[in-house]
C-alpha cells in the first residue's frame, strides 16, 4: 500500500521526465526478471523431459528387453545326430534344433514369461523388433522345440534385433545420465 502511495505522489509531484525514466527503468527490471524466470522454467522443463526419457528407457530395458533376452537365451542348441543311412554325400551338417530349457525346474515357465512380454510389447524401441516378436509368438514359432527353418530364422533375427536394441538403449541411457 505504501509503495502505491509513493508511486502516486511521485507521479503527481515529480516532473514528467522523471516519471518516464522511472517507468522505463521499471519496465527494464520487469523484463529482466521475466527473462530469468523463463530461463529457470526452461531448465526445469528440460530436466523433467530428461528424467522422463531416463525412466522410460529404464522401463524398456528392465520390463521388456532384458527378460526377453533372458528368455531367448534359455533356448539351447540340441545336437541331433543324423541317421547316417539317410545322409547324402552332399549334406555337411546335421539339422539344427533348439530346445527351451527354462521349464526344467518349473522356475521359468516360458508361457508365463511370454504372456507377460506380450502385454508389454508397446515398449519396443524399433518397429522391426516388435514385428519379429509378434511373428515369433503369434505364428507359434515360440515353442519348447524349434526345428523348422523359418522358426529358427525368426528366432535368430529376433535375438539379433533384441541385442541391437539393448545396445542402442544402453548407449542412449548412458548419454542421458552423464
Amino acid at each position: 500500500m505504501s509503495v502505491l502511495l509513493i508511486g502516486v505522489l511521485l507521479t503527481t509531484l515529480a516532473p514528467a521526465d522523471f516519471v518516464n525514466r522511472i517507468g522505463v527503468f521499471s519496465a527494464v527490471i520487469l523484463t529482466a526478471i521475466t527473462f530469468v524466470y523463463v530461463l529457470i522454467t526452461e531448465k526445469i522443463l528440460n530436466e523433467s523431459t530428461k528424467t522422463r526419457k531416463i525412466d522410460f528407457i529404464s522401463k524398456q530395458l528392465e520390463e521388456l528387453y532384458y527378460p526377453l533376452l533372458d528368455f531367448l537365451n534359455e533356448y539351447s542348441e540340441v545336437l541331433n545326430m543324423p541317421d547316417w543311412s539317410e545322409v547324402k554325400h552332399d549334406s555337411s551338417t546335421a539339422p539344427r534344433e533348439l530346445r527351451y530349457l527354462g521349464d526344467r525346474d518349473d522356475s521359468h515357465d516360458g508361457y508365463v514369461i511370454i504372456s507377460d512380454l506380450v502385454r508389454k510389447k508397446y515398449l519396443f524401441k524399433e518397429k522391426d523388433t516388435k514385428v519379429f516378436f509378434t511373428i515369433f509368438v503369434e505364428d507359434e514359432h515360440c515353442s519348447n522345440n524349434i526345428s523348422s527353418d523359418i522358426s529358427l530364422r525368426t528366432y535368430d533375427e529376433l535375438k539379433r534385433l533384441v541385442k541391437e536394441d539393448i545396445y542402442a538403449l544402453e548407449v542412449k541411457l548412458r548419454s542421458l545420465t552423464t
